[in-house]
């Protein structure tokens, strides 16, 4: 951390990322440049299983809006929303990234080791999104799943793994 940043630490004041990460704005796409060597592994999973999760649906977002430049809205669900109206994704992503969301969220208060809570718990995560019970939420998150992984294959034509159910 820089001295400025220090400063504002012992102030009380905030610290953002810029002040501790230096980063560069390009005007264009083809500037970006990445690691010169090694292998770069990016997780692919959440909630309770690999592939065709919220982190997948969010890199497929964050693709459309910097391939088709729309959707350059700064909340996610905005952004989501702006590229389903440009038709560059389906609408079932909205409600599905909606769904992964409150699920995610939840889950941290009702599950927070990410396992597959306890009866109870698992019928207040149910409601909590949405569902009538734990199958149904389950069923749902399969749903979301396969959209997701759909999705990743029309847009990438290269297969999600997901876990066959």
């Amino acid at each position: 951390m820089d001295n400025q940043s220090s400063a504002a630490v012992e102030d009380g004041g905030r610290v953002f990322f810029r002040d501790v990460k230096p980063y560069a704005i390009v005007d264009r796409l083809d500037q970006l440049r990445g690691p010169a060597g090694g292998t770069v592994e990016l997780s692919h999973s959440v909630l309770w299983a690999p592939g065709g999760g919220l982190v997948d649906l969010e890199f497929l977002i964050h693709f459309m809006q910097l391939r088709d430049r729309r959707g350059l809205a700064p909340g996610l669900g905005d952004a989501l929303g702006q590229l389903v109206e440009a038709g560059s994704l389906t609408a079932s992503l909205q409600e599905h990234h909606d769904f992964l969301t409150r699920l995610l969220v939840s889950s941290r208060l009702l599950s927070p080791d990410m396992s597959v809570p306890a009866a109870a718990a698992m019928a207040a995560l149910a409601r909590a999104c949405g569902c009538d019970s734990g199958e149904a939420l389950v069923q749902r998150l399969w749903a979301a799943r396969i959209a997701i992984a759909q999705s990743w294959q029309a847009v990438f034509d290269e297969r999600l793994e997901i876990d066959d159910a």
